[in-house]
C-alpha cells in the first residue's frame, strides 16, 4: 500500500498494482517526452508530477528506461489492436476512410519526435521497438493490399513511396510544433487530400 495525494490535499490509499496510478504515470511520462524529449527530465520530476514518492515510482515502473519503453509499447499496442480491428472487417466493407484511419493511427503514434531518441538512448529497448514497429508496418501493408485487391485504390500505387510521403509530412508537422489533437486534426486533413484528391469533382 502507499499514499497518493489528490487535489485538495486529501490522501487516498492505493495498491502498487493499481492500474489507474500506473496509467497516470505513463501519461505523465509521455507528456514529459513530448515536451522535453528523453533527456530533458528526471524521475524526480516524474514522481512529483504523478504525486507519488520516488521510491514508490521505482516500485511501480522500474527505471526511466522501463517507464519510457512502457509508453512506447503502449502506443504500439493501441495501433496493433486498431489495425487488427480494421483487418477483421468483412470482405468488401473496408473503405478508403479505414485506410486513412489506419495511416493516421500509425503515424500519429509511432512517428512522434521522441521515438528515434528513445531507440538511440536505450539500445536494448530500441531493437525491440524497431521490431514491433516493423510488425505494425506489415499490418498496414496488409490493410493496403486488402483495399487494393477490392479495387478501391489504383493498381500502380507504390505503398512504400506513400509511406515515405506521409512520414515526411508527419515529420514536418512535428517540426512545426503540432502535438496531440492539432497533429491528428491536420494529419487527417492532409491524408484526405492525398487519398481523395484535391481536384473538384465535375
Amino acid at each position: 500500500m502507499y499514499y497518493i495525494s489528490i487535489k485538495g490535499g486529501e490522501n487516498i490509499t492505493m495498491k502498487y498494482n493499481d492500474e489507474y496510478v500506473y496509467e497516470l504515470i505513463l501519461d505523465n511520462t509521455k507528456r514529459l517526452l513530448n515536451e522535453r524529449g528523453v533527456k530533458g527530465w528526471s524521475m524526480d520530476e516524474l514522481a512529483k508530477n504523478s504525486s507519488v514518492a520516488k521510491n514508490t515510482l521505482y516500485k511501480i515502473v522500474g527505471s526511466k528506461r522501463e517507464a519510457v519503453s512502457a509508453v512506447v509499447f503502449r502506443d504500439i499496442e493501441k495501433v496493433r489492436l486498431k489495425l487488427e480491428y480494421l483487418m477483421a472487417k468483412k470482405a468488401g466493407t473496408i473503405t478508403l476512410d479505414d485506410f486513412i484511419e489506419g495511416f493516421l493511427m500509425t503515424f500519429s503514434h509511432l512517428h512522434i519526435h521522441y521515438l528515434t531518441d528513445v531507440t538511440l538512448e536505450f539500445p536494448a529497448s530500441g531493437l525491440k521497438i524497431e521490431k514491433a514497429v516493423e510488425e505494425i508496418r506489415k499490418l498496414l501493408i496488409q490493410l493496403f493490399e486488402t483495399i487494393k485487391t477490392e479495387r478501391k485504390l489504383r493498381e500502380d500505387l507504390d505503398i512504400n513511396l506513400l509511406f515515405d510521403c506521409i512520414r515526411g509530412i508527419s515529420t514536418e508537422f512535428i517540426r512545426l510544433g503540432y502535438t496531440d489533437d492539432i497533429f491528428v486534426q491536420k494529419s487527417r486533413i492532409i491524408y484526405e487530400y492525398l487519398l481523395h484528391g484535391i481536384l473538384c469533382k465535375p
